[in-house]
C-alpha cells in the first residue's frame, strides 16, 4: 500500500528517499536486517542452525527486495514528477528526461545486482547470488529492449550519453561479479567456473553491442537511417567493421597475456563473423562511385582485418599456454589473411574500372577498353601478389607462404590461358603474358639457386663425412 499509494501532491517535485514512503520502507528494512542479525548471532543451543540459516537468509532476501522496490519506485517517481511539470510543447526535454529515467533505472539495477552478488559471495548465501543473477538477467533484457532504442537520439553527444552509460555500467557490474567469483574460495568449483564464464560472456556481448550502437549512432544521430547504397551507409558498415575487428584483436591480446584460452577462442569466433560480414556486406560497395582509389571505406575495412589477423597470428603463436590443437589455427589464420588480402586488392582493382563503367554516356569502344583493363588488372594483381608471397617464403624459409604463392600463380596462369587469351585485346594479352612470364622466371631462378646451394652443401659435407649433411637438412626442414 505504501509503495503504490500516491504520496505526492500534483505539481510537486518528488525527491527520492526524502519522502514518507522511504521512511516507512526504511523502518521495515531496518527491522528485517535486525532480525537477520539476531539469527546470525543467536546461540546454537537456543536456535537450531538449520532454522537460523533458513530464516536469516529469508530476512536478508526480504530486506533486499523491499529496498530494491523502494529505490526503483522512488527513481521512477522522481522523473515522473519532472515530466509532469513540463509544458506540452517541450517535447525534446521530455524525451531527454525519459531517456535519463531509463538510464537511471539501469544504473540502479546494475549497482544493486553487483552489491547483492558481493554480499552473497561474502556471506556464502547462494540465494543472494541467485537473486543477483536474476536481477542481471532482467537488467540485460531491459537494456536491449528499451535503452538500446535511444542510441540515435539527436541530443546524444558521442560516448557521454545515456545509452552508452547504461551499457557501460551494466558491463562493469558483470565484470565485477565475474572477478568476485574468480576469487571466491567459499564457492564450489562447478558454480564458480559456470557463473564466471556466463558473466564474462554476457559482459563482452553487451560491450560489443553497446560499442556497435555508439558507432552506428554517430551516423544516424538526429537524421533518418542511411540507405545501403549511400556514402553514409558505407561509413556505417566501415564503423561496425572497425569496432568488431579492434574488439576481437584486443580480446585476443588480453587472452594471450593472461593465459585465458576462452578469450582467444571468442576473439577468433568474432573475427570469423567480421570476415563473413566483410565478404558479404562491405565488399558489395567495391564499385561505389564515391570511392577514391585505395583511400576508400571498402579497402580500409579489408586492410584493417588483414592487419588484425596478422597481429592475432603473432600473439596466438606466442601464447605460452596454447596447446598443439590450438596452434593448428595459426596456418589457417595465415591463409585466411592472405585470402582476404587478395580479395581486397582484387575488389579494389576491379571496382576502380567498374565504377567508370557505371558512368553515363560511354561509347561502346570505351566500355570495351574498361572491361579489358579490368581483366588485365586482376591478372596483374594476382601475379604480383603470388610472386611477393613466393619471395617472402624464400627469404624467411616459410613453406606455407611459398605454397600459397605457387597456388595463386597457378590460378593466375589458368586465368591467363583460359580467359585472358580469348577475351583480352592483343595489347592486354601481351602485357598479361609479360607480367606473368617475368614473375615465373624469377620464381624459377630462386628455386634453381636454392637447389644449387643445397647440392653444394651436400657435396661439401659428403667429402668431410658421409652422413654430415643430414642434420643440416633436418634443421632446414624445421625452419620451413
Amino acid at each position: 500500500w505504501d509503495v503504490g499509494a500516491g504520496l505526492r501532491a500534483p505539481g510537486e517535485t518528488f525527491w527520492p528517499l526524502l519522502n514518507r514512503r522511504a521512511l516507512s520502507c526504511a523502518a521495515l528494512v531496518a527491522a528485517l536486517a535486525a532480525a537477520a542479525w539476531l539469527y546470525a548471532r543467536a546461540p546454537r543451543e537456543a536456535v537450531d542452525e538449520e532454522e537460523a540459516n533458513a530464516l536469516g537468509t529469508f530476512y536478508v532476501l526480504a530486506g533486499a527486495l523491499v529496498a530494491f522496490t523502494l529505490l526503483t519506485f522512488d527513481t521512477n517517481d522522481y522523473f515522473s514528477s519532472r515530466l509532469a511539470q513540463l509544458a506540452p510543447e517541450d517535447a525534446p526535454r521530455a524525451a531527454w528526461l525519459e531517456n535519463a529515467r531509463q538510464m537511471s533505472l539501469t544504473a540502479l539495477w546494475s549497482v544493486y545486482g553487483a552489491a547483492l552478488m558481493a554480499l552473497g559471495v561474502a556471506r556464502r548465501m547462494i540465494l543472494l547470488r541467485l537473486a543477483a543473477a536474476l536481477l542481471f538477467l532482467a537488467t540485460t533484457l531491459k537494456v536491449v529492449a528499451v535503452d538500446l532504442f535511444y542510441y540515435d537520439e539527436a541530443y546524444h553527444p558521442p560516448v557521454f550519453n545515456q545509452t552508452f552509460l547504461a551499457f557501460a555500467l551494466l558491463v562493469a557490474a558483470l565484470a565485477f561479479s565475474a572477478r568476485l567469483y574468480a576469487r571466491a574460495a567459499s564457492v564450489g568449483d562447478r558454480e564458480r567456473e559456470a557463473a564466471r564464464a556466463a558473466l564474462l560472456v554476457a559482459a563482452n556481448v553487451l560491450a560489443l553491442v553497446g560499442l556497435s550502437a555508439e558507432a552506428l549512432g554517430l551516423f544516424d544521430r538526429g537524421a533518418p537511417s542511411a540507405g545501403l547504397r549511400t556514402p553514409r551507409g558505407n561509413n556505417k558498415t566501415l564503423a561496425l567493421t572497425v569496432v568488431w575487428t579492434l574488439y576481437a584483436a584486443g580480446a585476443h591480446f588480453y587472452g594471450a597475456r593472461r593465459r585465458l584460452s576462452a578469450f582467444r577462442y571468442g576473439a577468433l569466433a568474432l573475427l570469423t563473423v567480421v570476415a563473413v560480414k566483410l565478404l558479404v556486406w562491405d565488399a558489395s560497395y567495391y564499385d561505389a562511385p564515391w570511392h577514391a582509389l585505395v583511400f576508400n571505406q571498402t579497402f580500409a575495412a579489408f586492410a584493417l582485418l588483414v592487419a588484425a589477423l596478422w597481429f592475432v597470428v603473432r600473439s596466438h603463436a606466442r601464447a605460452s599456454d596454447a596447446d598443439e590443437e590450438e596452434l593448428k589455427a595459426v596456418p589457417v589464420l595465415t591463409a585466411a589473411a592472405h585470402f582476404l588480402a587478395v580479395v581486397g586488392l582484387s575488389a579494389e582493382a576491379g571496382g576502380y574500372f567498374a565504377a567508370q563503367l557505371g558512368a553515363q554516356g560511354l561509347a561502346p569502344e570505351q566500355v570495351r577498353d574498361l572491361q579489358l583493363a579490368r581483366g588485365l588488372a586482376l591478372s596483374v594483381v594476382w601475379a604480383v601478389y603470388g610472386g611477393a608471397l613466393l619471395l617472402y617464403g624464400y627469404v624467411r624459409r616459410a613453406k606455407l607462404q611459398r605454397v600459397l604463392g605457387l597456388a595463386l600463380l597457378g590460378l593466375t596462369t589458368l586465368k591467363v590461358f583460359f580467359y585472358d587469351l580469348s577475351s583480352l585485346d592483343r595489347i592486354y594479352r601481351i602485357i598479361s603474358f609479360i607480367v606473368l612470364g617475368v614473375i615465373l622466371l624469377a620464381v624459377s631462378y630462386l628455386y634453381q639457386q636454392t637447389r644449387r646451394g643445397a647440392d653444394g652443401e651436400a657435396e661439401g659435407d659428403g667429402g668431410a663425412g658421409g652422413d654430415a649433411a643430414k642434420p643440416a637438412e633436418t634443421g632446414a626442414g624445421v625452419v620451413e
